[in-house]
């Protein structure tokens, strides 16, 4: 058992430290997002890392037939714990991804894809039915794969056949990975650049013997004798859809697990990795023999072999300009395979990377030209040149652009090009060898010794839009101007508006930018936004009073961007300009766009600064439509008379009575409803033509605006537009009907729905009522109904208060104790034996002291008996209170039946006066009935449920009588 405990506790110290460092950096504003990740992950490894030990420990706790509190005291802990580790993994999320991420990638419920209508059971019939709904979604570019698999598994009827061969497919699971766009800026990023790849990555991770089953493979073993064996692949195979996950998952659960002092060589590492390869860069020699040895022992600790190490140095003296000594590549380490040695040039993530003089360029490979030119072969060709920085992309969008035009035409896939488009395309074909010249330096001059700037330019044309981020550094009189990511797309095949485009390529921009600065972690560094088109401008700057199109990109733009950091720029100085056309690769190679323009290197006073002439009328096109109505002309087309009677319901129900007579007199007698109630339907019209009475009589008076949107729908009645648009429920709850705040119908139907909702409040009504009806001022309104309700106000009404009386003579008058006495019984209290007994309380009126005796039936003799001790002991009282119980009846009447005359004149005995309270005034005897709570509270207190014998609870009652007679 201590062994388990002891082994459970580094995990949960590596969970409560991963913890703190969440909540800090959730405390920072705004957080580092890589960090959140980095703690997600580790925190989603180790929950599962900790749970194996839990139930390590119970079991073993019920194996040495542990006590029962103990076992629930350790369960308790546990899940303490494990409610910790979910609530901080909860906080992460919802500062990462908001309400978009879903809770598990396996679950079938976190994928927001459409509900199928047609489920598909194996059945070949019901082929034809279930692909015509599925095909859209397996034809989706958009979807990743995995949702594709997740809606599969959902358009599958469970326990068929289908879900058989379904079973036999493996779950892609989510994408892992990292960007490469990404992990190349972060190549780019510092002055040493750094490679390496894990040798036989896929083969180190063991794959459970419960599913190497779906990893089946027939060997032929004997080819003479036709022997066929079965073998199971027990690693991960490469080639496999979900092998990347597998990799990508194992490697961050490792990263993540590592919490000595490499935590800062792991994170780097869990940045730079892609796949099996380590793209990444370091500022000095040291670094990278520091990173390299680290990096190699952490993989090692998951029995991988970081390998093939590979870098640039410039600019370190001794070294040499192009020099790969100490980074294992140079002559005198004899470790240095001798490909590497003698090859220049390695590839990163499909770039060639010239470690002699540290760029970048594409790999062309032209040497399979196609005969005839088609759409086929088109799309074959542009996706031959890889290039995820962008660099080359204004030399990739002219055959995007054929492309389209191709689908414009809906040419065949094998259907021969058009001349005029052959030829140039034949064109490009010949000319795009000469984007091999071009080479983009690797280095981005990020130093924190620079004054650094980010400078994002936007343009369009007809036929596509781009955008383009550079980086300008500067140190001293120098400066520098780096690309840091470009794109270029084709215009949609529905022409939109330049200006439109324009925006489109604003949006794209804003996007990069931020790509960007997450990928490099720059948050913080100054950015300009540069666009040619004044009209973007106008609404980025303008308020939000934009259509949809217009307004959804600026919202989008002003939520990560500053309106006032945006400028304009002449469109033939604005770099974004030859994406946006288009060029061959000869004209790209001789512009040199991927330096940046040349006044962006000069001091900020010489920059643009042109006069923005406006186009009004191309601004103003994208207004919002005005939600003004013409309301004048909702006059209702049948006028009836004014209502007369009290209520909604019974005016609607005239109404509905008058409108049959009216079509009755139009048709012939057989056709004639003759029924003695109205049908739900002539209620509904009736209704509507009562409502457009309400609304004419109020039209001239209602001004559109305070947030009211008005839209006149088919029923002819002015609807109210409310932000649930797009939520499922009645088209009445989501666009109520609009009614004025004084009219007499509409003050009748809030007191028809007040009286149908049991006379409810305010807030209660108005929810009611806004189901269906949007009454202006409409809390104002049912609060001024509500107070003039009979039925409320009486039940609301304050109760008549009389002012308080001076105590009577008898209470204050200066006498002996308990010359005015008042007496009750309370009880029954049960003794020990069963027997039942009661308490005698006798209260001075002026004194309030008590005095208590037990009786043992409420005969009046009992009583008499009592009284008897009472005199005994207190002395002869003048007057005796009481109320009219059967025993003081008795008593009374008894002391009537004196002759009291003749006991005066034969003793000093005086007539005692009793007097009985109203047999309805029961409050009159108020002051001894609080004295019997006083003696019942004591006594609950003192004996609980104990029964007692008579002798001992008239010592209780004694005491308790003590208690209150030393009352101040």
């Amino acid at each position: 058992m201590d062994r388990l405990k002891k082994a459970r506790t580094p995990v949960r110290a590596s969970i409560t430290k991963t913890i703190d460092g969440a909540v800090a950096e959730l405390a920072k504003d705004p957080p580092d997002s890589r960090e959140l990740t980095i703690k997600l992950r580790k925190l989603e490894s180790l929950q599962s890392s900790i749970r194996e030990h839990d139930e390590k420990v119970l079991t073993q706790m019920l194996d040495e037939n542990c006590t029962a509190e103990a076992y629930t005291e350790e369960s308790a802990a546990n899940e303490e714990y494990s409610d910790r580790i979910k609530v901080a993994i909860m906080d992460i999320e919802n500062i990462l991804y908001g309400e978009t991420r879903p809770s598990s990638p396996s679950a079938r419920s976190s994928y927001n894809t459409p509900n199928g209508e047609h489920k598909y059971d194996g059945s070949w019939k019901d082929w034809l039915g279930w692909w015509a709904q599925y095909r859209q979604i397996h034809e989706d570019d958009e979807l990743q794969v995995n949702v594709k698999f997740q809606y599969l598994i959902q358009a599958i009827v469970p326990g068929s056949e289908a879900e058989k061969v379904q079973g036999k497919c493996d779950d892609p699971g989510p994408n892992l990975m990292e960007l490469i766009p990404s992990v190349l800026l972060r190549f780019r990023e510092k002055k040493i650049g750094v490679v390496s790849d894990i040798r036989k990555a896929f083969q180190m991770i063991d794959v459970q013997e419960s599913d190497r089953d779906y990893l089946r493979f027939l060997w032929w073993e004997d080819p003479a004798g036709k022997k066929i064996k079965i073998y199971r692949h027990c690693r991960a195979v490469f080639g496999v859809n979900c092998s990347p996950f597998l990799l990508a998952a194992v490697v961050d659960m490792h990263l993540s697990s590592i919490v000595d002092g490499r935590q800062e060589e792991a994170l780097k590492l869990m940045g730079a990795l892609y796949v099996d390869n380590c793209v990444t860069s370091v500022d000095s020699v040291d670094e990278y023999e520091t990173f390299k040895v680290t990096s190699t022992k952490i993989m090692e600790e998951a029995k991988m072999e970081l390998r093939q190490w590979e870098c640039s140095v410039v600019g370190v003296p001794g070294v040499g300009s192009p020099a790969m000594r100490g980074c294992g590549l140079g002559d005198g380490n004899t470790d240095t395979p001798q490909e590497s040695r003698i090859l220049p040039t390695t590839m990163v993530l499909g770039l060639i990377w010239d470690k002699y003089e540290d760029t970048l360029s594409c790999d062309i490979k032209m040497d399979n030209r196609p005969d005839k030119f088609t759409k086929r072969s088109v799309l074959s060709m542009v996706h031959k040149v890889y290039d995820p920085i962008g660099f080359s992309c204004p030399a990739l969008i002219k055959p995007k652009m054929l492309l389209q035009k191709a689908w414009e035409r809906k040419t065949g896939w094998d259907e021969p090009l058009p001349m005029e488009e052959a030829k140039e395309f034949k064109k490009w074909c010949e000319e795009l060898p000469h984007l091999k010249s071009i080479h983009l330096p690797r280095f981005m001059k990020l130093e924190s010794t620079r004054v650094l700037q980010m400078h994002v330019f936007c343009d369009a044309s007809q036929d596509a839009y781009a955008a383009v981020v550079f980086l300008r550094s500067e140190v001293g009189d120098q400066v520098e101007i780096s690309l840091l990511q470009a794109k270029a797309r084709v215009a949609p095949l529905k022409k939109p508006t330049i200006p439109r485009l324009e925006l489109m390529a604003a949006l794209i921009g804003v996007r990069l930018c931020e790509s960007v600065k997450s990928a490099l972690n720059y948050e913080t560094i100054p950015t300009t936004y540069w666009s040619d088109s004044t009209t973007v401008l106008a609404w980025i700057r303008g308020n939000e009073n934009w259509g949809t199109f217009v307004g959804n990109r600026v919202r989008e733009i002003c939520t990560y961007t500053d309106s006032k950091k945006w400028r304009h720029v002449p469109g033939l100085l604005n770099p974004a300009d030859l994406p946006s056309r288009g060029c061959n690769a000869r004209e790209l190679l001789q512009s040199g766009w991927w330096m940046g323009p040349d006044w962006l290197k000069e001091s900020e006073e010489t920059w643009p600064h042109s006069d923005e002439v406006m186009d009004e009328e191309e601004i103003n096109q994208e207004m919002k439509k005005s939600s003004s109505v013409d309301l004048a002309g909702t006059t209702a087309v049948e006028i009836i008379p004014d209502p007369r009677f009290s209520t909604y319901v019974k005016n609607v129900a005239v109404v509905g009575w008058q409108r049959r007579f009216v079509e009755n007199t139009r048709v012939p007698k057989e056709d004639r409803i003759m029924k003695n109630y109205l049908t739900v339907q002539e209620l509904r019209e009736a209704e509507i033509v009562l409502l457009r009475e309400i609304q004419a009589s109020f039209v001239d008076k209602f001004q559109t605006g305070g947030g009211v949107k008005v839209q006149k729908m088919e029923d002819g009645l002015l609807h109210v537009k409310t932000r649930l648009l797009n939520r499922v429920d009645s088209e009445e709850f989501k666009m109520p009907i609009l009614l004025p705040k004084s009219h007499r119908m509409v003050l009748q139907l809030i007191r028809d729905a007040h009286r149908n909702y049991c006379h409810a409040g305010v807030q209660f009504i108005m929810g009611k009522l806004r189901e269906k009806y949007w009454i202006l001022l409409a809390r104002k309104t049912i609060r001024s109904v509500i107070h003039n309700c009979s039925t409320c106000r009486r039940f609301e009404s304050k109760k008549v208060e009389v002012e308080e009386a001076a105590l009577p003579e008898k209470r204050v008058a200066a006498t002996e104790p308990f010359q005015t006495t008042g007496v009750d019984l309370a009880g029954p209290l049960y003794l020990k034996d069963g027997s039942k007994v009661w308490i005698a309380l006798f209260t001075c009126a002026v004194f309030r002291g008590i005095h208590v005796d037990l009786i043992t039936s409420l005969s009046t003799e009992a009583f008499l008996e009592s009284l008897e001790r009472f005199i005994n002991q207190c002395g002869r009282p003048n007057k005796i209170y009481s109320d009219n119980g059967t025993n003081f009846v008795g008593a009374v009447n008894l002391f009537k039946s004196l002759d009291w005359t003749k006991i005066e004149k034969e003793s000093q005995v005086k007539r005692i006066q009793w007097i009985l309270n109203p047999p309805t005034g029961a409050w009159w005897g108020g002051w001894w009935e609080r004295l019997i709570r006083s003696i019942k509270d004591l006594l609950k207190r003192m004996l609980g449920r104990a029964r007692l014998t008579c002798d001992q609870l008239r010592t209780c009652l004694s005491s308790a009588a003590a208690v209150i007679n030393s009352r101040p």
